[in-house]
């Protein structure tokens, strides 16, 4: 399940000069949570996608990964761009801006009897930089 949060509003790209400003967004993708259940070694295998909004598109896209597991925590994340236009001082240039990420979630009680009855859960955060397209 993926949810935006506005997280502050009016913010400027850093690194770019653009005509409008950028909105920084948090962009929580929810793995979900499982009961490690037998000595093989649970798993959470997981793929969900997150769009930038029509007519927007994603700068500075950061991951970060939340949740608990003993053997493994991990976020794949598979981005989609667009080239746009931008100012870096008094030169124009193209840039890749990201329209969608595919993300894989994975987490992983391990094998052994230690972690049976323990929760493992994943979550894929993206923080990005929202902008108009051009």
């Amino acid at each position: 399940m993926v949810k935006i949060l506005v997280t502050s509003l009016l913010l400027t790209a850093s690194t770019y000069s653009f005509s409008q400003d950028a909105v920084e967004r948090l962009i929580r993708i929810d793995g979900g949570k499982k009961s490690c259940i037998s000595d093989a070694g649970t798993e959470i295998k997981t793929d969900d996608t997150a769009y930038a909004p029509a007519g927007k598109a994603w700068l500075d896209v950061k991951v970060e990964k939340s949740g608990w597991a003993p053997k493994e925590l991990s976020c794949y994340p598979s981005f989609n761009t667009t080239k746009i236009k931008a100012k870096i001082g008094n030169a124009s240039v193209y840039i890749d801006a990201v329209t969608r990420v595919d993300m894989h979630l994975y987490a992983d009680c391990g094998s052994g009897f230690a972690n049976i009855g323990k929760t493992i859960s994943i979550e894929c955060n993206l923080r990005v930089q929202e902008i108009n397209l051009p």
